[in-house]
């Protein structure tokens, strides 16, 4: 059984967030249990049959669209349960996916930086697009900037990025 630590001072998560983390109410995250002791946080969830980003030396292109759109949508639903994503990271180090890429999840990390979940999945794509070919790469510089655009709702980026992957996987793109 995997499972992963994150330590972090009580003061950077809410009682409320610690609260849907703990119940798994929240599909983006993996459900977590705390222990406090001396206003440190300990965090501690299962990733059994998940793999960090990280651990990825390679990387497909309709994986790395999948990828971003899945954290859009989850960032999305965690939204609606009052999870913003400038409280949390997402970093390579806090993505995790399922053994056959259909479900992606974060380890709750609390941010240092206040970022946008925009922000934050374009500077993931730009990082995936280094773990794939240079079409590949193409590609995920084009997802981050249709993620970054100011003239687009979730929706019509999610339903962008959903194009994009459709065109690799019709021209057949790694």
């Amino acid at each position: 059984m995997k499972s992963v630590e994150v330590s972090f001072e009580k003061s950077e998560a809410t009682d409320y967030v610690l609260e849907i983390l703990s119940l798994g109410i929240c599909s983006l995250f993996f459900p977590m249990s705390f222990v406090q002791e001396r206003g440190k946080l300990t965090g501690c969830c299962e990733t059994e049959g998940f793999r960090c980003l990280t651990s990825f030396t390679e990387l497909g292109t309709g994986d790395i669209l999948h990828i971003a759109s899945a954290i859009l949508r989850g960032a999305g639903q965690a939204e609606e349960r009052y999870i913003f994503s400038e409280l949390y990271q997402i970093e390579p180090c806090c993505v995790y996916v399922d053994k056959t890429f259909v479900q992606v999840k974060l380890v709750f990390q609390p941010a240092r930086q206040q970022k946008t979940t925009a922000e934050q999945t374009a500077q993931l794509l730009r990082y995936m697009g280094k773990r794939c070919g240079v079409e590949g790469a193409v590609y995920a510089e084009n997802a981050a900037e249709i993620v970054q655009s100011d003239g687009y709702g979730l929706r019509s980026r999610l339903h962008r990025l959903e194009n994009l992957r459709r065109e690799v996987y019709l021209c057949g793109i790694r």
